[in-house]
């Protein structure tokens, strides 16, 4: 009554109350449920760099709404701007007249379309859409049952599926960039000494290790470290090798032949039934793709057909893994990536294999958000094949027989990772990428990658989403995934050994446990995650290297996996290696959170202690040498920042901390550098911060710390992909104001680069002539840390 009368209404008691209890019902409905089953868009929904998605698409017109709506993951997000709403008598968002957001059609003129497209219809037309059956499919007033007014008391879902009976526990193996195939492109012959160490090693995996089948996240082909090769079957250095009379693709075909036959035979006859392999850059040539290499564009159809013909396909060319997740396709039909990406169930387990190299119609690069950079190739995963996938992760999650989802690409797409000998590929914008968002939204348990040659594991902050990249070169390591009901358990392979590889003996040096057996009782946050070694879960909230100076060990005693050192082509064993014609026989221990990976290789660094700052430090001479072998840390537009103690009374411009290229780059001074390094120097006293060598960064005022007295030096990004006049110079704990460059850059850091401190370390030869300024650093160093 109150209620009624407060509105100046005049219905009776009763309408009031019933008023009252629907208003009540409908409210409760929708908080009961959430955004994707109740008929509210989701508020803060980001999509494709767009802050609060469905309040943006709310007013669109419907052509924009068409390319929007069609997209599995804004349909669920924003019912009602995609006009998903119920539009009848049913307001229960659980019943009947609820349209099925993730539901598209093709119409007459061939275009997609989603439900909501229905409303613009005339009832006669409508009624015609509605009535029409897809091919092998509903008819589409089942999946559009409120916008055709198919209204009933029956949920919209097919009831559940009874529950399936307990797996027996079974396992399978993970190969990262096994960079052991190129050898067979050119000698496919099974007599060889190579053929037969490779399956003979294979084989004694199979039968210590087993596995039901070996996950190979791309770059089974490439060159053996310090070979030439590496899958680049256009160029015209393997032309003068292999078949010299044959056209580029017709070359690129029967080295794939050879290549990827022989393949499938060493893993069948080594007691795989199975591969799954992901495409990686040596599989379409190596990165990068410039443009202007018209030779290399042209033959990238040659390189995906190679690859389909021999993984994807049978020994009659059926494609394999046809079968359809629910009513979702095993593969993206009708886009670029039909016969490279594909989705599969095995067991308790749904495997999705993504190629995510796509090809753009010119050279991309986001300097503002540190995407692309390698011509027009780029990492992504968006459009129809985004949806494809979107539609995989949805009907896998009504499939009560999947227990856990796995998906795997060649490029990891959280950063940062630890990585050797690698251009340090990635996957465009990251953890805040469609991709990545989506692996989330539908729970995902792991993401698989490599192309870095290493291990790190990272855990995303919002949920239990694992990134795992690994190391699988030459079988040099490997991954033994063992799968039950609710727990995956990853254990990380090390192998030891006098021969350069095919040791046939490993140690674990890494395990990692995904426990899920709480989740069935509908436990909040029922996933618990344990790990050490190599696979304990990366903390990128410390500092990732750091040197404290207090001890130094033989080179030998703490492995740095993947260290190219004066004998790696005869054995694993490292007892030296040449840094810029100085042999080091010494290391110097990382204590921050990427390990002992990034341990420094030393040579002519002395460690004094009873200094006034009470601990030791490091001394350095122009004979000097501390070079990290890994690569890395930096990625493209990611935040960096270094901090260390210096003390010096030298008056030449010296390198304190370098980070540049590892590869050949251009003359600067006939061509800057289209991928920035980050190099601190100190010049007569003064610290200059350089992106390249045209590039540089210096106080306002001058200073000089070359007063023979202890000074900490600090230089930081504010800001991912910030300019260098952002870059923030501390100077004994102080910001100092900075001129603004005459060349101001946006932040792009080549990701395949090498840091040293006191000189030019690992990084390219050419270092020496495009800063012929900079000479080694003499003085004392101590706690260096890079975040």
């Amino acid at each position: 009554r109150h209620f009624t009368e407060d509105k100046g209404l005049t219905k009776t008691k009763a309408e009031g109350m019933k008023a009252l209890i629907t208003l009540y019902l409908v409210a409760l409905s929708c908080l009961r449920a959430s955004p994707v089953h109740c008929c509210a868009d989701e508020q803060n929904f980001e999509f494709g760099g767009q802050d609060d998605f469905c309040a943006w698409l709310q007013p669109k017109e419907m052509w924009a709404k068409n390319e929007y709506c069609t997209l599995s993951l804004v349909g669920l997000a924003c019912p009602d701007a995609c006009l998903n709403c119920p539009t009848t008598r049913c307001e229960d968002a659980d019943l009947c007249c609820r349209n099925d957001p993730t539901f598209t059609f093709k119409r007459r003129n061939g275009e997609t379309s989603w439900c909501g497209w229905l409303t613009t219809k005339k009832k006669n037309q409508r009624k015609m859409y509605c009535d029409t059956a897809i091919e092998n499919g509903p008819i589409i007033r089942d999946k559009c049952r409120g916008i055709c007014d198919n209204c009933d008391d029956a949920p919209i879902s097919a009831p559940p599926s009874p529950a399936p009976a307990p797996v027996t526990p079974w396992s399978f193996i993970v190969l990262a960039d096994w960079h052991k195939a190129e050898y067979f492109a050119t000698e496919p012959s099974r007599k060889t000494e190579y053929y037969i160490e490779t399956e003979n090693q294979i084989r004694f995996v199979n039968q210590k290790y087993g596995g039901d089948f070996v996950l190979m996240p791309g770059d089974t082909n490439g060159a053996l470290p310090s070979e030439s090769g590496g899958g680049k079957w256009d160029k015209e250095e393997f032309e003068k090798i292999f078949k010299p009379h044959l056209s580029v693709r017709k070359r690129i075909k029967k080295a794939g032949d050879n290549c990827y036959k022989s393949v499938k035979k060493l893993f069948l006859k080594g007691g795989y039934q199975k591969i799954y392999v992901a495409l990686g850059d040596h599989e379409i040539g190596g990165n990068s793709w410039g443009l202007g290499n018209v030779r290399k564009i042209k033959a990238l159809p040659a390189y995906r057909k190679a690859f389909s013909k021999w993984y994807n396909r049978d020994a009659d060319q059926n494609l394999l893994f046809q079968e359809q997740i629910g009513l979702a396709s095993s593969r993206p039909l009708e886009t670029a990536f039909e016969n490279t990406s594909y989705a599969s169930q095995h067991k308790n387990m749904l495997i999705i294999t993504v190629d995510v190299f796509k090809q753009m119609s010119t050279s991309f690069i986001d300097r503002t958000r540190g995407a692309g950079g390698e011509g027009t190739i780029t990492c992504t995963v968006d459009g129809g094949h985004l949806k494809w996938f979107t539609n995989v992760l949805i009907e896998a999650k009504k499939d009560a027989s999947i227990k856990f989802i796995i998906v795997q690409a060649h490029v990891p797409i959280i950063q940062p990772v630890r990585q050797v000998a690698s251009s340090g590929q990635f996957m465009d914008y990251g953890e805040e990428s469609d991709f990545w968002v989506t692996m989330v939204k539908f729970g995902v348990d792991i993401y698989f990658a490599g192309d870095v040659h290493d291990n790190t594991v990272t855990k995303d902050p919002h949920s239990n989403l694992l990134q795992v990249i690994s190391r699988g070169n030459q079988f040099s390591n490997f991954l033994k995934v063992t799968v039950t009901d609710s727990i995956l358990s990853i254990t990380a392979y090390n192998e030891v050994g006098i021969k350069r590889m095919n040791n046939q003996n490993y140690t674990e040096h890494g395990s990692l446990t995904l426990d899920k057996s709480n989740c069935a009782a509908n436990v909040a946050d029922c996933t618990k995650i344990s790990a050490d070694g190599v696979l304990k879960l990366l903390d990128r909230t410390s500092a990732l290297v750091h040197f404290n100076f207090e001890e130094i060990i033989p080179l030998g005693s703490q492995q740095v996996i993947g260290l190219q050192h004066d004998d790696h082509l005869d054995t694993l064993v490292a007892k030296s290696i040449t840094i810029r014609g100085i042999k080091s026989e010494k290391s110097l221990p990382n204590q921050g959170s990427f390990g002992q990976q990034y341990d420094a290789q030393i040579s002519n660094v002395a460690l004094l202690g009873n200094d006034s700052r009470g601990s030791s430090y490091a001394t350095f001479t122009e004979n000097s040498r501390l070079g990290i072998f890994t690569n890395g840390p930096h990625t493209t537009g990611g935040i960096i920042s270094y901090a260390l103690w210096i003390k010096t009374s030298q008056s030449l411009e010296m390198t304190l901390v370098h980070y540049g290229h590892a590869f050949p780059f251009p003359n600067p001074k006939e061509k800057e550098m289209r991928k920035n390094m980050f190099t601190l120097t100190l010049s007569n006293g003064n610290p200059i911060l350089y992106a390249s060598p045209l590039q540089r960064l210096e106080p306002a005022s001058a200073f000089h710390l070359n007063d023979n007295k202890w000074h900490h030096v600090a230089v930081s990004m504010p800001s991912p992909s910030c300019q260098l006049s952002e870059v923030l110079m501390y100077i004994d704990g102080r910001v100092v104001a900075t001129k603004t460059p005459q060349k101001n850059p946006i932040i792009f850091f080549v990701t395949s680069g090498r840091m040293s401190i006191g000189g030019f370390g690992y990084s390219n030869e050419r270092f020496e002539d495009a800063l012929p300024n900079l000479s080694n650093f003499v003085g004392g160093i101590d706690d260096f840390f890079m975040w």
